[in-house]
């Protein structure tokens, strides 16, 4: 579904060009994913991707699951009328919030579309979270009459929710870690680990994605979003824990037919990239993605060791041209033996 969404010209993209101060937005989409994966942990978070936040849910799945949120982190409380006003000639908070038919084929997998604000609404107009339908009739006449739709009007009235947010203005920054320290614990009782380390890797991933823009060719997940596996990942980089991807790594490497000093020169760059590639900003992330948008996994599980060293010398010698630093090469034979190894691990 994810590919189908893609397809979609986006209603909104002037997040993408101004990247204005949406702090409290992006520090919204790390707390909802980190809050709803103790539900569901197959989950990832789009950030202006169609709408402010996209929670995708069964994110391994073909059948993908939708819920779309608008965030307004407001200073007061939002009345009716605030989100029907079109001021100069603008759309509305409620015509933001609309779909046009170009959605139809995902409608069903869209399960919500929620305004959420992050000073709650007027007491006289919703309770901190309600469905359209649950509003009193004289508003509900409002919106239906403010309506501009070009699908279903029951289908997407159903769908409508207004959600007082559940992370606070004040502290935002603080409740953010403090739930995301929680989650470390119940993932890895009683480790040492360093959270601070952890939420900046986050925080500047999800920022990072926020100011690019996407071309239909390009994976969402990938270019704009961010599952929670990654997340776990993040925490297991940063956390007293073996990680045996690396682990599997080196003991590739000490196999390969490699000369001893060129050996020592892999081994030191993949301890850097086992924690670099994380963080989108790195060269580590961008040569990830280079390797994980190749076929180059594939053509090594099908090689023997003679072969391995030279698909991965191929390889490089296309790409060392692209960073330009002296320890490329090295660098980019320590990324493939990485992702090789998560690559078996995951497909064992």
């Amino acid at each position: 579904m994810l590919n189908k969404l893609n397809k979609i010209k986006q209603r909104e993209t002037s997040g993408s060009d101004t990247f204005k101060n949406y702090d409290y937005q992006y520090h919204w989409a790390i707390y909802t994913l980190l809050e709803n994966s103790r539900e569901n942990d197959d989950i990832a978070v789009l950030v202006e991707f169609h709408e402010d936040v996209i929670l995708v849910e069964n994110v391994s799945s073909e059948n993908n699951q939708f819920h779309f949120f608008q965030i307004k982190a407001n200073d007061k409380s939002l009345t009716l009328s605030d989100i029907l006003r079109k001021e100069n000639g603008n759309k509305s908070i409620l015509d933001k919030l609309t779909l046009g038919k170009e959605y139809l084929e995902i409608l069903d997998n869209i399960k919500s579309i929620k305004l959420v604000s992050a000073n709650g609404f007027s007491s006289k107009f919703c309770a901190n979270e309600s469905n359209f339908y649950e509003l009193c009739d004289k508003d509900k006449k409002k919106i239906e009459d403010n309506l501009m739709l070009e699908i279903d009007k029951n289908s997407f009235l159903s769908k409508l929710y207004f959600s007082k947010s559940k992370l606070p203005k004040i502290g935002f920054i603080q409740t953010v870690k403090g739930i995301l320290s929680e989650i470390i614990q119940e993932i890895h009782p009683d480790k040492r680990t360093n959270v601070n380390a952890i939420y900046l890797v986050l925080k500047d991933d999800l920022h990072d994605k926020g100011k690019k823009r996407l071309t239909d060719k390009e994976d969402p997940l990938q270019e704009k979003g961010m599952t929670f596996s990654t997340v776990k990942e993040v925490i297991n980089r940063y956390t007293d824990i073996e990680d045996d991807n690396l682990t599997s790594a080196l003991d590739m490497l000490n196999n390969t037919s490699y000369a001893i000093i060129e050996k020592q020169k892999i081994k030191k760059e993949l301890l850097k990239y086992s924690t670099h590639h994380l963080n989108s900003g790195s060269i580590q992330a961008q040569i990830k993605l280079d390797i994980l948008n190749s076929n180059i996994l594939d053509d090594l599980m099908c090689s023997n060791n003679k072969q391995l060293t030279e698909i991965i010398n191929n390889f490089c010698s296309t790409l060392e041209l692209k960073y330009g630093t002296i320890s490329t090469v090295q660098m980019i034979k320590s990324g493939v033996l990485y992702e090789l190894s998560r690559y078996i691990r995951e497909t064992a």
